[in-house]
């Protein structure tokens, strides 16, 4: 079996340095709006908002803003669905939407900037959705994952777990 996008990304790091942080970057940058396949009819995609607002290189990368974007926002109503609004008791910012949308701000405990999320799908429906952030070669954090109310107890987190396990390692 061949190496994963995060073995390959990940793997290859000794130390910890900022170079390191920009290869595992630049690793999982490079795979967001990827379709994985799995089994059963099932897939998943790593996703990262794109707020760039500068001209588009070419109509694919509008298209991959577009994708992930959309994607994004119907994550977030899953996310709300599942989870009560955590609001930060120092600003009042909800900060579900600054989760999934990788927003930074200057004060670490709202700089979601090294957020992804991963989404299952089956049949151009979004089911469930994690946050995701890579802490180096040997640790990642998963604060959150929800499933959409029509698909809870038929093993959908355990279905995106996997995939998302099956990536990392």
């Amino acid at each position: 079996m061949g190496l994963s996008f995060l073995d390959k990304t990940l793997g290859i790091l000794g130390d910890f340095s900022l170079s390191n942080v920009n290869v595992v970057y630049s690793g999982l940058h490079s795979h967001v709006g990827i379709i994985n396949h799995i089994a059963d009819g099932f897939s998943w995609t790593l996703l990262r908002c794109i707020h760039e607002d500068q001209k588009f290189h070419s109509a694919q990368r509008f298209a991959l803003k577009a994708e992930c974007n959309s994607k994004l926002a119907i994550a977030l109503t899953i996310m709300e669905e599942c989870f009560q609004s955590m609001v930060d008791p120092r600003t009042g910012i909800d900060m579900l939407p600054h989760l999934l949308y990788n927003w930074s701000s200057e004060f670490s405990r709202l700089n979601f900037h090294g957020f992804y999320s991963v989404v299952l799908e089956k049949d151009d429906v979004l089911i469930s959705v994690a946050s995701i952030r890579v802490h180096g070669s040997a640790v990642a954090e998963m604060p959150l994952i929800a499933t959409c109310s029509n698909y809870r107890r038929k093993g959908m987190c355990r279905r995106l777990m996997a995939a998302i396990e099956e990536a990392i390692t």
